[in-house]
């Protein structure tokens, strides 16, 4: 099985000379035949975004569905993104829910950011910022750039949680260091104007790295 979903990764690599898609479908579907299920959630994710091969929404969605059912926490991610967003197939909020909270409890960082962004935003699903904050926490303690962000911006700011610069500048230089250019902004901002935090080197240093992500508030 696991044999199979190797091979089938390196016909995957675009950068060697082995690379061919269909033989390597051919082969994660002979592992995903034998139970694998990291390999019916490859397949999944390929048919749904279109990767290698062509894009077969109802395909990818069977294979998610089977990857999910076996508690594939990445699978429960992508599916629960998918029904949440509504995008490629009909909206569905509580099997959404349900799926990112299950990756979620298997710390899938990049779940509990989607989710806990939705309950803090209050669009899709009702507003809890207590749960949008603890889901943000866990994904921004995991080292996911985007959560840093938002959570270091939240703290900063002070408008849904308590105000916390220190805090919201351990989040945003984390993320800074990981080249997102919000968080090297943001912090660079707070380097430069906020009393006891101010480092002008430090904010030069940050704003540096957000120009380079082609951020024109910090070129400026």
């Amino acid at each position: 099985m696991w044999k199979l979903y190797r091979k089938a990764k390196e016909l995957l690599d675009k950068d060697s000379a082995e690379y061919n898609p269909s033989q390597a479908v051919k082969l994660l579907m002979e592992s995903a035949a034998l139970g694998c299920g990291v390999a019916k959630y490859r397949l999944g994710k390929m048919f749904l975004k279109g990767e290698d091969v062509p894009k077969n929404v109802d395909y990818a969605l069977l294979w998610l569905e089977e990857s999910a059912d076996e508690d594939n926490p990445y699978a429960e991610y992508l599916l629960g993104k998918t029904l949440l967003k509504g995008e490629d197939t009909k909206q569905d909020l509580i099997r959404a829910e349900s799926l990112l909270r299950r990756s979620s409890e298997q710390h899938n960082k990049y779940a509990s950011y989607i989710l806990g962004k939705a309950l803090l935003d209050g669009n899709v699903l009702i507003q809890d910022i207590p749960e949008a904050t603890r889901l943000l926490t866990e994904s921004a303690d995991s080292g996911f750039p985007s959560a840093e962000y938002l959570l270091g911006k939240l703290l900063y700011h002070g408008e849904v949680v308590g105000r916390d610069i220190d805090k919201a500048l351990l989040y945003l230089e984390r993320a800074a260091e990981k080249e997102n250019a919000c968080a090297a902004y943001l912090a660079g901002k707070i380097r430069l104007t906020e009393n006891g935090h101010m480092d002008i080197q430090k904010a030069i240093k940050l704003f540096q790295i957000a120009a380079a992500q082609g951020n024109h508030y910090a070129h400026f």
